[in-house]
């Protein structure tokens, strides 16, 4: 139980960290919460490039 525990958090650290990548890869505000549907058009309207994306990524070992 004690490593499931440790996992998820693992885990929960990763998404926080991914959600920040994504707010600065796209230029969202830090404060913008509960906001959906304005995600949604600035991903779908804004173009990252493939380099900028994989050396933004690569925290993440990827």
């Amino acid at each position: 139980c004690e490593i499931a525990n440790n996992l998820k958090k693992e885990l929960l650290g990763l998404l926080v960290k991914a959600k920040e990548l994504m707010w600065k890869l796209y230029g969202l505000p830090e404060d913008l919460t509960g906001q959906i549907y304005y995600v949604d058009y600035v991903i779908s309207n804004k173009n990252i490039k493939d380099k900028e994306f994989r050396e933004a990524t690569r925290a993440f070992g990827t």
